[in-house]
């Protein structure tokens, strides 16, 4: 069953077509693009994606890593914006246009998604923290910067940012933010990038980086860590896609508008190991140190850099740290937002007012876990149990629950141009067959290393 046809809304079913219903739409595809870019660009690029990467092999984990976007998150990327393009929905729309009984998982997706945006929120406070003290030339280590009430004070301004872009609308907040912001965010990369080429340890950090052992490759972990990775940086499984989707400009070719967007993603994620990679190995931190990796390895080596340079190359990684974190976090509130309202018929004031009541109740333990308070919850932060909890175990659950609801029970119903149709066979088959069996093996690793005690890998 090719999935080049979804159902085009909740229409007049008299009439035998179903037409998408009315709402905001983003004025370009450019616009689109951008913005959809900006969803998926986050944390899991800039931040996660380096250590992963330096956890796993570097080049070892970059060739699986790519592998992994291309067969698994570029089909479901399709699919899901495909949903919401057609339906002019959000996820609970899209999946009640599925089947009504689907509507209950669309919004269970957004709760989860609510729930991530929680604690992430926390996590870009701390980058904006980070730009914050940068600009005023301090760089504390991590423990000193989260002694006190920085996570919590960071935390409110994060969601204030977020709350006043979201407000501003579909156009004048979010898309011409992204217009803005994911610009920045490239130039301030390559410059970072290009400085990282003049430093001393930039031969070993290319070969770490982009040379693969393939011995590696032999590891299961590696593959399963990566296609965990896939999954969490183009941001698919949690309804910002279909989302965003709904918003797509008619006449827009969905396809090829994914195709760009992955690239582009996957592009920041490999530049964001270009900038990092030579800082680390330059200034003797292990490409491998962890979560700690941007905010306890790095401003030590920023530290070393000596004045002006330490100062400017601290200031612009966390001006991107923190332009990356806060396009997702807005992709992350508008669909709960949208979802809401689906779901209760709300008006959107209403729903905002009641999502942000939600969000400080639910990131406000996140944050004091990270504090003088130092919050715990069966002996971890509770940030900590949350990210296990939503950021690794449930991702793969959204991404399998998505792909049942969009890739089996979606009837076929028009779609785009003909000469797509051997790609949108295959775009079926992977979502169909390819993504879920995947799925189960990341599931599966996970409940294995439960069982043996071990840490949740990295990556989902």
């Amino acid at each position: 069953m090719p999935l080049n046809a979804l159902p085009r809304g909740t229409g007049d079913a008299a009439s035998g077509k179903e037409q998408p219903i009315a709402g905001p739409k983003f004025a370009s595809r450019f616009g689109f693009i951008m913005a959809a870019t900006g969803s998926a660009v986050g944390l899991g690029n800039i931040w996660r994606f380096p250590f992963v990467a330096g956890e796993n092999g570097g080049g070892a984990f970059l060739l699986p890593y790519v592998m992994a976007v291309v067969l698994l998150g570029l089909p479901v990327m399709i699919i899901e914006i495909r949903a919401g393009s057609g339906t002019g929905r959000g996820v609970v729309g899209a999946f009640q246009a599925a089947s009504k009984r689907a509507a209950p998982f669309g919004l269970l997706i957004a709760g989860a998604s609510l729930l991530l945006l929680s604690y992430y929120l926390v996590v870009t406070g701390w980058a904006i923290g980070y730009l914050v003290h940068g600009v005023a030339d301090q760089r504390p280590g991590f423990d000193t910067f989260t002694s006190g009430a920085n996570s919590v004070w960071f935390f409110l301004a994060a969601v204030a940012l977020t709350t006043g872009i979201v407000v501003l609308g579909v156009n004048k907040g979010i898309e011409l933010s992204s217009l803005f912001l994911m610009p920045a965010l490239v130039v301030i990369l390559l410059g970072l990038a290009v400085y990282g080429m003049t430093l001393p340890g930039r031969g070993e950090a290319l070969r770490f980086f982009l040379a693969p052992d393939f011995a590696a490759l032999s590891d299961p972990a590696v593959w399963i860590r990566a296609f965990g990775q896939a999954f969490f940086s183009v941001g698919v499984g949690m309804g910002v896609l279909i989302t965003y989707g709904s918003y797509l400009p008619r006449g827009t070719d969905v396809t090829k508008s994914s195709i760009v967007v992955a690239a582009a993603d996957t592009s920041i994620a490999i530049l964001a190991g270009l900038v990092v990679f030579p800082l680390a190995f330059s200034f003797g931190s292990s490409p491998g140190a962890g979560p700690g990796l941007a905010f306890d390895t790095l401003p030590q080596a920023f530290d070393s850099f000596g004045a002006p340079t330490g100062y400017f190359v601290g200031v612009l990684f966390y001006a991107a740290l923190s332009v990356a974190a806060i396009t997702s976090a807005v992709s992350l509130l508008e669909t709960a937002v949208v979802s809401i309202g689906d779901a209760f018929r709300l008006r959107r004031a209403i729903g905002l007012g009641l999502v942000i009541t939600a969000l400080l109740l639910l990131g406000l333990p996140s944050a004091l876990s990270y504090s003088g308070n130092g919050l715990q919850v069966l002996g971890r932060p509770f940030l900590d149990l949350a990210d296990t909890l939503v950021g690794t175990l449930w991702l793969p659950i959204g991404v399998l629950v998505t792909v049942i609801v969009l890739g089996w029970l979606y009837r076929r119903d028009g779609g785009e141009s003909s000469d797509t149709s051997r790609l949108n066979r295959l775009i079926a088959w992977s979502v169909q067959w390819l993504v879920p069996s995947a799925i189960v093996a990341v599931l599966g690793a996970m409940l294995l290393d439960l069982l043996r005690h071990r840490i949740v890998p990295h990556g989902g």
